[in-house]
């Protein structure tokens, strides 16, 4: 079962990669279409963050940037929807109105890319001062899977003495 996780926890460090590459690549490229918003917004919700150790606030702060990400996706999908209608009705716009729809459209793109681009670099780096974040990675070379027995030998050691000598009286 030990090999099992280590292998999956391998599998997953894997595809987190490929997906952060996929979403810099997105955010590279021009005014994204509506696909690609919702795909970046998808890569960023779907990033593996349990493999890296962040606090509490640092938790927060990628919540924040998701958040906005999400709100400036649905505007866009609703730009999106109001080009549609300009498509199906190419006479009740005028040029003025292309031309403002085109610069909204850049304006939204260009606001996703930049949120998402700090979220990508805040889940990347380490954002507290003492490096909290990247300290277990760095301290550690490998994959550590823990048992259930090893889990408890640190608990018993957490406890002390006392703490030890009072689980085998009460049991628990």
């Amino acid at each position: 079962m030990g090999r099992q996780q280590r292998d999956r926890t391998l599998i997953q460090k894997v595809l987190t990669e490929k997906n952060i590459e996929e979403g810099k690549d997105i955010g590279t490229s021009g005014i994204l279409d509506r696909n690609q918003i919702i795909r970046l917004q998808n890569l960023m919700t779907g990033l593996e963050q349990k493999l890296v150790k962040y606090s509490p606030s640092d938790r927060y702060n990628l919540g924040v940037y998701i958040t906005w990400t999400s709100m400036w996706t649905k505007l866009a999908e609703q730009l999106y929807d109001f080009q549609e209608s300009m498509k199906k009705n190419p006479k009740n716009y005028s040029d003025v109105g292309r031309k403002n729809f085109e610069d909204i459209a850049y304006g939204m793109s260009s606001s996703i890319k930049y949120l998402s681009n700090i979220f990508y670099f805040l889940s990347r780096s380490s954002m507290s001062i003492d490096g909290f974040a990247f300290k277990e990675i760095l301290e550690q070379k490998s994959e550590q899977v823990y048992t259930p027995e090893y889990n408890s030998m640190l608990t018993q050691q957490k406890a002390g003495l006392l703490g030890s000598i009072k689980q085998k009286l009460v049991g628990g």
